[in-house]
């Protein structure tokens, strides 16, 4: 179980950093080398967690006031 997670998380972060990376330089990013696949990841992970930790600090905050 814990293998099919690794490769279905990996695979969206991929694929989504993978996606912003293309647009953010406007199609020119081409990620060929083995190199990019961890940065590529890594966008992809912080574009998907952006909204968790969005939605958690606002709460956090409207329950401060």
């Amino acid at each position: 179980m814990e293998m099919l997670m690794e490769v279905v998380f990996g695979v969206i972060c991929y694929r989504v950093g993978y996606w912003v990376l293309r647009a953010i330089t406007l199609g020119r990013f081409t990620g060929k080398s083995s190199y990019w696949f961890a940065v590529v990841c890594t966008v992809g992970a912080l574009v998907l967690l952006s909204p968790v930790i969005t939605i958690i600090a606002w709460k956090l905050m409207e329950s401060a006031k």
